[in-house]
C-alpha cells in the first residue's frame, strides 16, 4: 500500500458504499464529504488575481502613492469617484493607465490637483505643511474599487 494517500478519495468512495448497503456514514467519512464542499464554496467566491507585469507595476508604483481617507473622499466613492494622492510628475494619461492596471477597472475621467506649501504655527513654532498632488478618479457605474479588504 502507498504511503500517501487521499482520505477524501477514500471518504467519498466508503459513504457510497455505506449507503448501497443502507448502513451509516462514520464520522470520519462525513467530515471527509464536508470539508470537500466547502472547498467548493470557497473557490466560486474568490475572484482570480490580477498578476501585474513588470512595466505595469513599475507605472503603478511611479505614479500612485496611496488613497486619500477621509470623510468627503468616502461620500465621492457612492457616485464612482475616487481620491488617490499621486506623484508630483504625474499627468492625467499616467494616473488612468495606473488604475486601469492596478484595479482592471474603466476609468472614465480623472481630475488633477495641485496643493503647495501652507504656513503654520503650532506651539509658537512655524513651519509648513507637506505639498502634494490628488487626483479624483471617476469610474464606469457599476464597477468598484476594493479599497479596504475585509476582516474575516
Amino acid at each position: 500500500m502507498s504511503a500517501f494517500w487521499n482520505k477524501k478519495e477514500e471518504g467519498k468512495e466508503a459513504i457510497a458504499k455505506k449507503q448501497a448497503a443502507n448502513q451509516v456514514p462514520t464520522k470520519v467519512e462525513k467530515e471527509a464529504l464536508s470539508k470537500d464542499k466547502k472547498s467548493k464554496k470557497k473557490d466560486k467566491k474568490s475572484k482570480p488575481e490580477r498578476k501585474l507585469t513588470a512595466v505595469q507595476a513599475d507605472l503603478v508604483n511611479r505614479i500612485l502613492r496611496r488613497p486619500r481617507i477621509s470623510e468627503d473622499t468616502m461620500n465621492k466613492q457612492a457616485e464612482g469617484k475616487y481620491v488617490f494622492e499621486v506623484s508630483s510628475s504625474a499627468n492625467k494619461n499616467e494616473v488612468s493607465k495606473a488604475i486601469i492596471a492596478l484595479y482592471g477597472v474603466d476609468v472614465e475621467k480623472v481630475n488633477i490637483m495641485n496643493y503647495s506649501k501652507q504656513n503654520k504655527k503650532f506651539r509658537g513654532h512655524t513651519g509648513q505643511t507637506k505639498a502634494f498632488k490628488k487626483a479624483i478618479v471617476s469610474i464606469k457605474k457599476g464597477q468598484s474599487i476594493e479599497l479596504f479588504k475585509e476582516a474575516k
